[in-house]
């Protein structure tokens, strides 16, 4: 006679949260990203970055004021404060100039847990300067995305690593049609993985009993939010943080994957073991 049991068990087993081909794609970005954009960095100061009043102190008062204030802190997270970005309205969009380009060379660590009111080097004040002279990065938002701060926070970081890939000496895995994910994925590794993956989908309602065609906030992304837990689980075992520090971050419809993703990676420990080597 079969046995039973064990055919019972492996058929209610759980599929995994990504299927192989896609779980090896990640993997490879991430070890991508940490080639070509200071694993030092990650390893030595980037922390994960929460959307809250610890990391995103500050009142003001109007969405332009907001949208600036969350900017400048969340350029401060991800080491870039010596970066000419530059706030624009959605509709004043240009191409930075090859001169701020040019100014994107390298990121730096943060000096202090929060982010600081003026340049803190001198390659911080000149590039400021520099911006005087229209040498800037030109960042723009959603109007409605400011109703969103979380939203918002993953778009600027977004942005920042759109920025930054122009740094990247090799294309991402799977080549440059692939450059909108692995931009996504440098957001993450940039310590912004919660509020991406928080806000990367939104389910649209709507309001006013569905007459008025009302929507929630969204942000565009380009990796599936089961991508981003993936991810954050990644991000999280490779700073050596435990499930319980990241887990309640993340909004309740998430953590089951993000459990999941969790125990998958630390059932298969030597999928991390290349990545571990870029961090030594």
């Amino acid at each position: 006679m079969l046995p039973i049991i064990p055919i019972v068990s492996r058929w209610w087993r759980r599929p995994p949260l990504l299927e192989l081909e896609q779980r090896d794609w990640l993997l490879a970005l991430f070890g991508w990203g940490l080639q070509q954009f200071d694993a030092a960095i990650f390893k030595q100061t980037t922390q994960l970055v929460l959307p809250d009043n610890h990391h995103f102190p500050g009142s003001v008062e109007g969405p332009w004021s907001l949208a600036q204030l969350l900017l400048r802190q969340v350029q401060h997270y991800a080491a870039v404060t010596h970066w000419p970005l530059q706030l624009l309205p959605p509709d004043a969009l240009t191409a930075a100039s090859p001169e701020a380009l040019a100014h994107i060379s390298a990121r730096h660590p943060p000096t202090a847990t929060a982010p600081p009111q003026q340049p803190i080097t001198a390659r911080a004040a000149a590039v400021t300067a520099a911006a005087a002279d229209s040498a800037t990065l030109p960042v723009t938002f959603d109007p409605e995305l400011v109703r969103d701060p979380e939203a918002l926070i993953g778009h600027f970081a977004h942005t920042i690593a759109f920025y930054l890939t122009t740094l990247a000496t090799e294309p991402p895995p799977g080549g440059r049609e692939n450059l909108p994910q692995a931009t996504e994925l440098v957001a993450l590794l940039l310590g912004f993985g919660i509020p991406l993956a928080n806000s990367a989908f939104r389910v649209r309602t709507g309001g006013c009993g569905g007459g008025c065609n009302a929507q929630a906030v969204q942000r565009h992304g380009y990796l599936s939010q089961y991508h981003l837990v993936y991810g954050v689980a990644l991000f999280g075992q490779l700073k050596g943080m435990q499930r319980r520090q990241i887990q309640p971050h993340l909004k309740a419809s998430l953590r089951p994957a993000f459990r999941q993703a969790w125990r998958e990676l630390k059932a298969e420990p030597q999928q991390l073991a290349p990545l571990q080597q870029l961090l030594t």
